[in-house]
């Protein structure tokens, strides 16, 4: 399998970016521009920058996205920015071309690490995150007018204190999300309603 990825090195400007760490990226289309996740310190307030893909053009600063941000994900057009100390995502509306556009702010749990985003049936994204500090996990669900439908926070199971990472999957029985466990060395499954 090794054969078929061919290793390239690609270059954007960090100029613009700042002082702070890169801590996530995301780009929407191959060659594309990305949205880079920065904070000057942990738990500094996290800046997203929007960096084309040319080599040459500076980063522009798109706004504030929370303090301690962590990770940035995008499905459709919807993105979020989790945001570690201020127990919330940031969401944001982007094309995958243009500068995105910063909504605004949804509270979830104690310590969100990670997120990830998936299309449900009647074409809202539904965003889940992780509460790392008070053992529980988030599902918001997301309009095409970008408006929140329903945000509703429940403990994962006792098996897994401080869950960090989350990823959407579907099987048979529907579609699921994996945490793991940081404190465990566990993982839990645990089953989006339909």
């Amino acid at each position: 399998m090794a054969g078929n990825f061919e290793p390239i090195t690609e270059k954007i400007p960090a100029s613009g970016i700042g002082s702070g760490m890169q801590v996530s990226a995301f780009e929407q289309t191959a060659g594309g521009p990305v949205l880079v996740v920065s904070r000057i310190a942990s738990p500094g307030t996290g800046r997203l920058y929007f960096a084309p893909h040319d080599g040459v053009t500076s980063p522009t600063d798109v706004g504030a996205v929370g303090p301690d941000a962590r990770r940035i994900r995008c499905k459709a057009s919807l993105c979020a920015v989790s945001s570690f100390a201020g127990d919330e995502f940031t969401i944001m509306s982007w094309d995958g071309v243009n500068l995105p556009t910063i909504i605004g702010n949804v509270s979830v749990g104690d310590g969100p690490v990670d997120l990830d985003l998936t299309t449900v049936s009647n074409g809202d994204v539904v965003v889940g995150s992780t509460g790392f500090n008070d053992n529980t996990w988030t599902l918001t669900e997301i309009a095409s007018d970008d408006s929140v439908v329903s945000n509703t926070t429940q403990p994962v199971d006792t098996g897994c204190p401080n869950p960090g990472h989350l990823s959407f999957f579907e099987d048979g029985d529907g579609m699921k999300a994996l945490v793991t466990c940081y404190d465990s060395g566990n993982f839990d499954v645990l089953s989006l309603s339909p």
